[in-house]
């Protein structure tokens, strides 16, 4: 698999130094760079070979996007934005998260707001294409959103939509978080990348104890994943945690590889 790590273009430069394959920026956060800041970040990614290859926070929480209040041109325009911006760096994958831009209100027709969301799933997987990106749902905690939180929920979202660029992913943090099963990874396909952070405190993952990751390490071993996988956490020393993290990562790998051999 291809290790990665959520973060800013600060940290570049020791995501390269310390091996990881690539960087996840936050698409809402880097859009508000200035164009010169944006040149200025892709002219550093070049020159340490270390592509965004995935980004995240596609929407910010300011808006709604099933709603109603933000419209289908104001979405368009949006979405053009952002993935002019993505492919600019040569980015392939977009977390579909955002819970809160995402969240159905209060006593509403959960029906009516899931045929708004997947039109919105559709129209941002059709810009994507057009930029070369592929859009994976994420199911996020209930405590994040009350749409899209099971596994099996993104898939049928997914499935839904109907569409060659729109997948799934899969966040260890939340399925912990909604008490959720791994098991499930053996039948939400396709899935198309991974987020991780330790389920208690959502941290950097640095030890085994109290976790399902060699569960998690099985069940993608299984359906033959061989994709990306993003540290998504708290960190208080990002120096110290990124190569510790990345050793257990990779020596979870090797485990399960020898498992199935």
């Amino acid at each position: 698999m291809r290790y990665g790590i959520c973060t800013g273009l600060e940290n570049a430069r020791l995501l390269k130094e310390t091996g990881y394959d690539y960087i996840e920026l936050n698409a809402s956060k880097t859009l508000q760079l200035t164009d010169r800041e944006i040149q200025d970040g892709q002219a550093l990614l070049r020159d340490l070979d270390l592509r965004a290859e995935s980004w995240n926070v596609l929407f910010p929480k300011t808006i709604n996007i099933v709603d109603g209040s933000f419209s289908e041109q104001d979405l368009q325009q949006l979405d053009e934005k952002i993935f002019s911006m993505i492919e600019g760096f040569g980015g392939k994958i977009a977390v579909f998260g955002s819970g809160k831009a995402r969240n159905c209100p209060g006593r509403a027709d959960f029906g009516i707001y899931y045929r708004r969301l997947l039109s919105v799933v559709r129209l941002t997987g059709k810009v994507a294409a057009q930029h070369g990106v592929e859009i994976v749902i994420e199911p996020l905690s209930r405590a994040e959103t009350n749409m899209i939180n099971t596994l099996e929920e993104g898939a049928i979202l997914a499935a839904d939509a109907r569409m060659d660029n729109v997948s799934l992913l899969c966040d260890y943090y939340h399925v912990m978080k909604n008490a959720d099963s791994l098991e499930y990874l053996r039948m939400v396909k396709p899935l198309k990348h991974i987020h991780i952070a330790a389920s208690d405190g959502r941290r950097y993952p640095l030890g085994r104890e109290g976790e399902q990751y060699e569960m998690l390490f099985a069940g993608l071993r299984e359906i033959g994943y061989e994709g990306r996988m993003s540290i998504e956490g708290k960190t208080d020393n990002i120096e110290k945690d990124a190569p510790e993290a990345l050793k257990l990562l990779r020596g979870l790998e090797k485990e399960a590889d020898k498992a199935q051999a």
